[in-house]
């Protein structure tokens, strides 16, 4: 089973035919604009349709107050998550905008498959699997099982390779560009986590239209995610051990963290503890069998927000100490996200699976594995159970894991604490690039652009002058490393 979080050009099998409305069509908004805001609403057709349906992508311009800077254009994490332009959504984007202080028009759309877009794909066993499993005392190898059998009826239902190669990177590049070619004017593109990887290709392709790249936890093309699977998991586990460190008010020694999780882990192999939750979505609660895999993944969810990482550290603790109750937040975290409604597993699996093609081999995987004995148990079976072992949604040119160059100015943002995409990635990737730096932001995680107010500031200055910027004061005491 892949990592439905964490997570390229494409060859597509499948004719690319001509819409009826090719380009950017205007439309009404579908949300209420709040008092002394602005929005304009379109959808965006890329030219193309999946069987007998245009392919149409929602898009959604909030103005700036500078209309002379360059348009930024949002390319969403995932995959399989939309970029939120619906109605329940759009509130967050405001919200947001306030405090980033970013003074440039703003572009947000739904990636293909995904959201508001059109065709949206959807798994609906998948998640059913996953939700009918939870109140079982189940292994690893068993929940990863379940997972790929109902994956596998998924992928026959929707045709398979003919019908998914319409949704893979490849697709998503060919959207973005469709949407930079409309704009008439060169734009920013914020990349952030695996939308980074499309920034970049976006930036091979489609160069005279792009004004610059912000990448906000980079995902590089070189790297394969499900190869990273342990260091990450590994990364999780000591960013949690460490949390306290540098929190007034945490008393919590890294050795006694990392002890507790030593006993949890253990404690949930012999023993599951069984946790009542209230649904996610409301109306009842359910059943959480907490067994070494599922929990393992508890505290990898948790690492992710940084700011919660005392808590998350105070709550393995008590935890291991026979407070059963004390993992319900990481437990609720975790459930949220298995079964949330907005993701979409065969985008997932169509973007993620050709990227990391050919298969991982046994001898790689258990290469990795060996280098993170602390994780290794609990993940050695996610290779026999890979879903990308059948899910084919087309293949990738020679030159996909060549390291990403391009001379546009790029911004790469990184938290030091970040166990999604590890830090050493944008080093290594600023390093390559010739008009790109990279900073590293001290005890800060995942996104730091959504949740580090220094951050904002430094990329709103780039974003006013990517290649003579100057960075504002907050950066002396948020740096902890600028490469190169």
């Amino acid at each position: 089973m892949r990592s439905l979080l964490v997570a390229g050009l494409v060859l597509l099998t499948a004719p690319a035919v001509a819409a009826a409305a090719p380009g950017l069509e205007p439309a009404e908004c579908w949300f209420d604009i709040p008092a002394g805001q602005e929005a304009e609403c379109a959808w965006l057709y890329p030219d193309e349709r999946v069987g007998e349906r245009a392919v149409r992508l929602p898009v959604v311009r909030l103005p700036g107050d500078e209309p002379g800077r360059p348009p930024v254009v949002h390319v969403p994490g995932g995959p399989g998550y939309p970029g939120g332009v619906d109605p329940a959504s759009m509130a967050g984007w405001w919200r947001w905008r306030e405090r980033a202080g970013w003074d440039g028009d703003l572009i947000v759309y739904d990636p293909r498959g995904t959201g508001m877009s059109r065709p949206a794909i959807r798994c609906p066993g998948i998640r059913e699997a996953d939700r009918n499993g939870l109140a079982r005392e189940l292994s690893g190898a068993m929940d990863l099982y379940r997972t790929r059998r109902a994956a596998r009826d998924c992928y026959r239902r929707l045709g398979g390779e003919p019908y998914l190669s319409a949704f893979n990177s490849a697709a998503q590049v060919r959207d973005l560009g469709a949407l930079l070619e409309t704009l008439q004017e060169p734009a920013f593109l914020w990349g952030v986590s695996y939308g980074t990887r499309l920034a970049l290709h976006a930036a091979r392709e489609h160069q005279a239209d792009i004004a610059g790249l912000l990448l906000d936890s980079v995902f590089p093309p070189a790297i394969d995610g499900f190869l990273m699977r342990p260091a990450q998991f590994d990364r999780a586990l000591d960013e949690i051990a460490t949390a306290c460190v540098t929190r007034a008010g945490c008393d919590h020694p890294p050795d006694h963290v990392r002890t507790a999780i030593r006993t949890l882990l253990a404690r949930a192999e012999r023993e599951p503890p069984r946790l009542t939750l209230s649904r996610p979505s409301g109306g009842g609660t359910l059943d959480l069998v907490v067994t070494d895999y599922r929990l393992l993944w508890m505290l990898f969810f948790g690492a992710y927000a940084i700011d919660d990482g005392g808590d998350v550290a105070a709550a393995v603790v008590r935890a291991a100490r026979d407070d059963t109750g004390a993992l319900a937040p990481l437990a609720r975290r975790y459930v949220a996200t298995l079964l949330d409604p907005a993701f979409s597993p065969p985008v997932y699996f169509s973007v993620s699976c050709p990227e990391d093609a050919p298969p991982v081999t046994r001898d790689a995987w258990e290469a990795a594995l060996r280098a993170h004995p602390r994780v290794a148990p609990y993940l050695r079976a996610e290779a026999e159970y890979d879903v990308c072992g059948f899910w084919d949604a087309g293949r990738l040119p020679a030159a996909y894991r060549e390291p990403a160059s391009t001379p546009l100015p790029v911004l790469l943002l990184h938290g030091a604490r970040d166990p999604a995409t590890l830090p050493e990635w944008a080093a290594g990737l600023a390093r390559r690039l010739p008009a790109a730096r990279a900073l590293l932001f001290r005890d800060a995680g995942h996104t730091v652009t959504f949740t580090d107010a220094c951050a904002m500031a430094v990329a709103d200055a780039f974003l006013a002058s990517p290649r003579a910027w100057s960075p504002p004061a907050c950066l002396g005491e948020r740096l902890q490393a600028a490469y190169p």
